[in-house]
Formats: C-alpha cells, structure tokens, sequence
C-alpha cells in the first residue's frame, strides 16, 4: 500500500484521491481520526465537511467517534462534520438523498418497501387468481418478496427490464417464456401501477438522486471538503459518485479492506463471488491502478507512494 509523506494532508495529494483503511482495522475510527489529522480541530472547517456513508448506522457511529477523538485530545466539539448516508430502504421507505436532486429531476415521492411488498403481493394473487380462480395469499407474499429483491437488482444495477427478453436460455426456453409472463408483473405492472398512483419506486428514485447529485458537484465543484467512504460502489450510480467525490479539488474517497496482496492481473481476474470483487470492479471503474491508493493516516502501515517521491 501506498502512503502520504508526513508533510502533507490527504488534500495536498493530486486527485484522485482514493485511500483504503485495511481490513480488521476500525474503520470509523481510523476514518474520524484520521480526518481530524488532516482537517484540523477548527469547528468552521469541521462543519463545511460533508462525509457520506453506506447506510445511517454508520453515520450514527462515525459521529461518536468524532466525539471520542476530541475527547482523547482533550477538546470539546459543538460542530461536527455533516455526516450523511448516502440511502437506506427499509419499513420506512427511503431516507432522502440531501440536496435539491429531487427537485431538479421532479420525481414522484417513494413508495415505502412495505408499500411495495404489499403492492406486489396484490399483483400477485390477482394474476394467481386470473388463472386457478382463487388467491393464495401465503404464495403471494413470498412470491413479492422474491420480486422486491429482483426489482431492486434491476434497478439499482441500472438495467433494463428488456434484458430479460434477451437472456440465453437453451434448451430450457420453454420454461423461461412461462417465467418472462410470470415476470410481467414487475415488468409491466408493476410500472403502470406507479403510474396510476403517482409513487415511484424507492431503489429507482435513490439511484436517480445519487447521479444528480454527482452529476451537480461535477458541474460546479463545492469549495468545501467531501469525503465518500465505506462504499464499495456495487451500483453504478454510487460509483459514479464516488468517482466523481475522488476527483474533486478537496475530495477524496476511502474505500474498505482493500487487499493490497493482489495485483493487476488477480484483480482482472477475480470472479463475481469473490469478496473484493467490488473493490476491483470500482477500481477499473475510476481507471485507478491498485498501487495507486494510498494508506489513509493513522491506517495500517504505510510505505511511500512511488508518484509523490
């Protein structure tokens, strides 16, 4: 792994700035402290910061651990970095992406995943109901939540519904056309049905905001520092941010565990199923080289980075 010469903050290092935390080391903690080395303790600066994390539980816990630094320097922080998750689905529906991305693209409030859940199992048994002649609700339910998984797939990997059509089935296409009608409820009514009641689906909507919001810093890079960390990018919208964020004049994007024991050709290679699969999708996806990310401070142990010797 690479690393930043004592005399410079992760700023002072040309973007992109990609930085891993190693694997089995507290990754908020390292996170927290680590900025505090490159930040400072200045509450102004602290509160311009904008850190964006997977999920809320996240943010929570980074929060603490500002909390913890300060105190571990003997310093009473009323401002904190404003720490924000870049989208979670859960009973609630969608936690809302920050910013005026959802005014910009006019897009219908998300339906909750229960909404959805509900919604689909309706579908279901309607269809089940069109073809026996009775509902069986235990088979929809689970049937709807098989779907909701297979929506947010689609929709959070960006692809179209139409790839169905043209998957490769062989000789089982028999029983593949039976499935694309089954499928049909998701790829056909399930749309028109959040068309009828104006709702939009809460994966869809998230993956939208997060391009907008990309796509506005790109235009217009804010002055203050943004951090993008934990993120493995598994969708390409949050890779695009999190390409986007690594390119900024005071950005920077800290990845998790990267195993720096891989090299070029291991990572070119790595399967679907392998752990750092993510990582070396995201990796090829920002054009970055693996012995271009740099230890992030206070983070394993760091040995020079080749391009600012």
């Amino acid at each position: 792994m690479t690393a930043i010469p004592t005399a410079q903050t992760i700023f002072d290092v040309p973007a992109p700035r990609v930085f891993s935390i190693d694997a089995g080391r507290p990754f908020l903690a390292d996170l927290a402290s680590g900025l505090v080395d490159s930040l400072g303790t200045d509450q102004e600066t602290l509160a311009r910061t904008v850190i964006l994390l997977p999920t809320r539980r996240a943010a929570r816990t980074l929060g603490e651990n500002f909390l913890h630094v300060f105190a571990a320097q003997g310093q009473r922080a009323s401002l904190l970095p404003r720490i924000r998750a870049i989208g979670d689905i859960d009973d609630d529906g969608l936690e809302p992406f920050f910013g005026a991305a959802d005014e910009e693209l006019d897009l219908p409030p998300a339906i909750s995943a229960t909404e959805r859940l509900l919604a689909l199992a309706r579908l279901v048994a309607e269809r089940e109901n069109a073809f026996s002649g009775r509902k069986n609700w235990a088979a929809a339910f689970s049937a709807a939540m098989e779907l909701s998984r297979l929506l947010e797939s689609f929709y959070s990997e960006e692809v179209a519904f139409e790839r169905l059509s043209q998957i490769d089935v062989g000789s089982h296409a028999r029983h593949w056309a039976q499935s694309l009608q089954f499928l049909e409820i998701i790829t056909q009514a399930w749309p028109l049905f959040l068309e009828e009641i104006d709702r939009c689906d809460p994966t869809y909507r998230r993956a939208k905001l997060i391009r907008a919001q990309a796509a506005r810093w790109e235009r217009a890079p804010p002055s203050h520092p943004i951090i993008i960390a934990g993120s493995t990018a598994s969708a390409p919208s949050t890779a695009y941010l999190v390409s986007v964020v690594a390119r900024l004049k005071h950005g920077a994007a800290v990845l998790p565990g990267l195993d720096h024991t891989l090299d070029r050709r291991a990572l070119e290679s790595i399967e679907d199923s392998h752990p750092q699969s993510g990582l070396a999708a995201l990796l090829h996806e920002l054009r970055f080289e693996i012995g271009e990310v740099a230890a992030w401070p206070r983070s394993g142990e760091p040995t020079p980075r080749a391009n600012l010797l």
